[in-house]
Order: C-alpha cells, then sequence, then structure tokens
C-alpha cells in the first residue's frame, strides 16, 4: 500500500510494490540511505534511554515526485542485491549521526 502525501511524496510500505513501480515508471536509479547506531531516545520528559537504530530508506525521484520505502530491522546488503539485480543504479548513503 502507498500513500501520496502533499509535498510530492509518495511513501510505500511493501519494497516489492515499491520496486514495482519504479520499474513501471522506467525508474533505474535509486539511493539507498541506512542508520545503523545507538542513539539517545527520549522515553518521557525526564528521561532518555539508548536505543538501537536501524532503518534503511529506499528512494527514488522523477519529475517532481519523491518515491520512498523506509524499511526497519532489515539488511540493507540483501536490498543492494536485489534491485542491482533487476539493473538499478545504486547510490549508497549513512545517514549515521557519529
Amino acid at each position: 500500500m502507498n500513500e501520496k502525501s502533499s509535498n510530492n511524496e509518495i511513501i510505500f510500505n511493501d519494497i516489492e510494490e515499491f520496486q514495482t513501480q519504479l520499474l513501471k515508471l522506467n525508474i533505474n536509479k535509486i539511493v539507498i540511505a541506512t542508520v545503523n547506531e545507538k542513539r539517545a531516545i527520549q522515553v518521557n520528559p525526564e528521561t532518555l534511554q539508548v536505543q538501537h537504530i536501524k532503518t534503511c530508506d529506499i528512494l527514488a525521484y522523477q519529475e517532481g515526485i519523491l518515491y520512498k520505502c523506509q524499511i526497519d530491522d532489515i539488511d540493507a546488503t540483501e536490498i543492494y542485491k536485489n534491485f542491482s539485480e533487476e539493473g538499478f543504479s545504486i547510490t549508497l548513503s549513512n545517514r549515521n549521526v557519529t
């Protein structure tokens, strides 16, 4: 399932649906942006807790529209392999703060 937000962004929850849509639109360039680190997260007004954050955003852009799929707790290597086997040109990006 996907949804279009007001700022020309289409967000996908399913990686297979995302990949299928990109292939239909003849989009062959993507960015895989990963976060894999521990961060302090505020769990209540006076308490911070260190949590392991592991996410992967897959991004593509065409004609003013950003296509985005965010997956939590997934190995970016598998995503890279899957998309490269389908002929996508891939740029890797690291979004770790530290």
